[in-house]
C-alpha cells in the first residue's frame, strides 16, 4: 500500500485553486478549501515556494499563485518537492531500515511509482479530480 501523506493532498487540493495571473490570500484559500488553517496552507505551499512551483506576492492584494501554467508543472515535482525522493510504501516494518532485499524492492517500487506520476501535468490532475 502506498501512503499518501496529508500534506501532499493539501497541496493538491490548495493548488487547484492557484493560477499564474491571481494572487490568492491565505483567507481566501482557507474559504475554497473549506476550513485548512493558515498554518496547514504555509507547511503545504512552502516546499512548492521554495521548488519554485508557486511564488508569492507581497502586498495589499498579495498572496500565493502558480509560477508557471499548469501544463508546464508536473505532478512528480510537486510530489518531489513535499517527499523528497521517496514514498513511504509500507510502516510498522524495520525491513526498509535493515538494508535487506525487500528493502531495495521496495525503494525500487517507490522510484517506479515516481517516474509513473511524473507523465502528469498538473492540469492533468486538477482536470480529472
Amino acid at each position: 500500500m502506498i501512503i499518501i501523506p496529508k500534506i501532499l493532498c493539501r497541496a493538491v487540493r490548495i493548488i487547484s485553486h492557484l493560477s499564474t495571473d491571481n494572487a490568492l490570500s491565505s483567507t481566501e484559500i482557507s474559504r475554497l478549501t473549506e476550513g485548512l488553517t493558515k498554518d496547514e496552507i504555509k507547511a503545504a505551499l512552502s516546499p512548492l515556494r521554495n521548488a519554485e512551483i508557486i511564488t508569492t506576492v507581497e502586498g495589499r492584494s498579495g498572496g500565493w499563485m502558480l509560477a508557471r501554467p499548469t501544463i508546464e508543472i508536473e505532478f512528480g515535482d510537486v510530489m518531489g518537492s513535499i517527499l523528497g525522493n521517496q514514498l513511504q510504501i509500507c510502516r510498522g516494518c524495520d525491513m526498509i531500515r535493515s538494508g535487506c532485499t525487500a528493502a531495495r524492492l521496495v525503494k525500487g517500487a517507490s522510484s517506479a511509482a515516481l517516474e509513473y506520476m511524473a507523465r502528469y501535468s498538473l492540469r492533468d490532475i486538477i482536470e480529472h479530480q
